[in-house]
């Protein structure tokens, strides 16, 4: 289905305006001390040298060694809302450079599941995770994704002509 890669691409560029970045010990001492301070995402102390080490990783392009400090990460006990979106998206980003489609569910569920994304997001992955099912020939599933984006959007006239 086409329209779930299109889709896809939507879901990725979303991520990244969502402003999936995160702030390094380093990057914070290098900015100005008289700048205020911005409010970054509430990682916890286990997982944030985890979820940085997986992005500086995926920055390297080492997607593997990315993937196993995300598994590891979410291992841990106690993780925030933070860490869980994070590492989710940190998947799809993953998953898309890899064409791993099931990373990519994988990820898109946990972003959904972390209760951290916006409901523009919320539809945007409801369409692709509706897509990868279709693909799949999984239409019940498809069918549960593509109900959802137009509970969330039911003026959505390409998900409401599938």
């Amino acid at each position: 289905m086409a329209n779930g890669m299109k889709n896809l691409g939507v879901a990725i560029a979303l991520i990244a305006a969502s402003g999936v970045t995160l702030v390094t010990p380093a990057t914070a001492r290098d900015k100005k001390a008289d700048a205020p301070a911005a409010k970054g995402p509430n990682l916890s102390k286990t997982a944030r040298p985890l979820i940085v080490g997986a992005q500086e990783k995926i920055k390297a392009n080492d997607n593997a060694g990315a993937l196993a400090q995300l598994r590891q990460a979410e291992a841990l006990p106690d993780l925030t809302a933070d860490d869980k979106y994070f590492i989710a998206n940190f998947k799809v980003m993953i998953g898309q450079s890899n064409k791993d489609n099931a990373l990519i569910k994988e990820g898109l569920e946990g972003a959904l599941a972390s209760g951290q994304t916006t409901a523009e997001q919320t539809a945007s992955f409801n369409k692709v995770l509706g897509g990868i099912a279709y693909n799949a020939k999984d239409y019940p599933t498809a069918t549960k994704y593509f109900q959802a984006v137009l509970r969330a959007k039911p003026d959505d006239t390409e998900t409401a002509g599938i």
